[in-house]
């Protein structure tokens, strides 16, 4: 499986019932390497709090005048509609908060990945010390140069899948 495409979603918090998306990005991969993006922040319906600022560094100001998760779902399903594989560092995270906004990954249609879980997997217990995406690139020795916003993680997770299958004998 080297042609994907990776999500990640940047939140104000963990919870998808309460907290909102700040940030929806996906990155094309093909045989292993990024060849097209999508990504937009989004203007959350409830503000940002403070810690999730410091996470990811988006800030109210940034997002006050971007478009809500309504405005911009249709151009990100346009994006991925193609595409039979979706990656995702922690994907279920990501498509609960999609899943509450309308939007909708799963089913028949897509092939569903994600490299916490594969590593879980794969890495034997005291390799990694987690799970997390960037602990997993260190062992992997991938470089993320924005963690903690869309594309940046969407980059990093796909060199991490690409590994990830590598290692695992599927690509």
């Amino acid at each position: 499986m080297n042609n994907y495409v990776v999500i990640d979603l940047e939140t104000t918090g963990f919870s998808p019932a309460q907290n909102d998306i700040v940030e929806l990005s996906a990155v094309r991969f093909a045989e292993f390497e990024p060849t097209d993006m999508f990504s937009t922040l989004v203007r959350p319906a409830r503000g940002i709090n403070y810690r999730a600022s410091l996470v990811n560094g988006i800030t109210e100001e940034m997002v006050e005048d971007a478009p809500l998760i309504g405005e911009v779902a249709d151009r990100f399903l346009e994006f991925v509609k193609d595409d039979r594989a979706i990656v995702g560092q922690n994907i279920q995270f990501d498509l609960a908060f999609l899943r509450c906004n309308g939007i909708h990954l799963s089913g028949k249609r897509y092939e569903i990945h994600d490299t916490m879980r594969m590593a879980q997997r794969h890495l034997c217990r005291g390799e990694v010390k987690n799970h997390k995406l960037g602990t997993l690139c260190g062992y992997y020795g991938i470089k993320n140069h924005d963690a903690h916003r869309g594309v940046g993680d969407c980059i990093a997770t796909g060199k991490l899948f690409a590994e990830l299958t590598k290692d695992m004998g599927s690509a």
